[in-house]
């Protein structure tokens, strides 16, 4: 039996300057709201992990963007969890108050053509290094687990993140606390996957600073990829191919897949999108 894998942060349909505010008018989110229901139903996968997906929020104008998703692209078992609840976000930083992020009811959702039998996740405390008044507004880091039943009642064991992207410290002690969780539970549950938007790239043969687009980043001595590999799970690919931000000239690894040794791994792509998000999607296709 083969199961299709797609994870993607699609980064709420804002396209490539989401994150400035620059999200343009409700047409546009729209109309990349649509391509990405598009590409979801295109591929076809029976598991879909999604980061930065919004319910109802003023910057993707309040649209249920997983009520859409999974009636668009035709997946009737959803697991949704909120990573950003407020009032009104001050970001970005502007006097246009109207392209500040305003409400927001935010998270990241497993979408599935399989039942979901369970569902149970673990939010990780804020950056340590954070002030308060930062924190209050900072959106949480969330650790997601659910138990598939596949056909003849086969179990799949899935996991999916979005560890933090700015503390190196808060995000190997993310990774430290899911591999604990793993393996506390893996014998139990494999096989296995874990999946998302790690904010972590491979340490070796890949660059870690020098980015075009973020010339400031250092990803030097952050072990959060190899936290996973030294607890025997196996990467679905790490190399240039693998690369999936930004989307319009990719030059880092962000999103990752990994699998229990009980899996085969039969490919790992990324998909060209185009501008529907500033990340690609990771496709990876196992045998059991």
């Amino acid at each position: 039996m083969l199961i299709k894998l797609l994870t993607w942060n699609i980064g709420f349909a804002g396209g490539i300057y989401g994150l400035d505010g620059c999200v343009g008018t409700r047409k546009d989110v729209m109309a990349r709201l649509s391509g990405i229901a598009t590409v979801l139903s295109d591929v076809s996968a029976d598991v879909v992990c999604l980061q930065e997906i919004d319910r109802h929020s003023k910057r993707s104008f309040y649209r249920d963007q997983v009520a859409y998703l999974a009636t668009n692209a035709g997946y009737p078992y959803q697991a949704f969890v909120q990573t950003w609840r407020a009032s009104w976000i001050p970001y970005p930083i502007t006097w246009r108050i109207d392209r500040q992020f305003g409400p927001m009811d935010a998270g990241q959702v497993i979408l599935s053509r399989h039942p979901i039998s369970w569902h149970a996740h673990m939010t990780h405390p804020k950056p340590a290094s954070r002030s308060g008044l930062f924190k209050y507004f900072y959106l949480d880091r969330v650790s997601q687990v659910v138990s598939l039943t596949l056909p003849k009642k086969e179990k799949l064991f899935l996991g999916h993140v979005h560890l933090e992207a700015f503390d190196v410290a808060a995000r190997l002690s993310q990774a430290k606390a899911l591999g604990t969780l793993i393996a506390d539970w893996g014998d139990s549950f494999h096989p296995m996957l874990l999946c998302g938007d790690f904010n972590a790239i491979p340490q070796h043969p890949c660059q870690t600073y020098s980015f075009s687009d973020e010339p400031s980043l250092f990803y030097g001595k952050d072990g959060t990829i190899a936290s996973f590999l030294d607890r025997g799970l196996c990467s679905a690919g790490m190399s240039s191919k693998a690369m999936d931000y930004p989307s319009y000239e990719p030059n880092r690894q962000l999103t990752h897949v990994f699998h229990s040794q009980t899996l085969t791994l039969e490919s790992y792509d990324v998909l060209s999108t185009g501008s529907l998000s500033d990340h690609l999607p990771g496709v990876a296709i196992y045998r059991l």
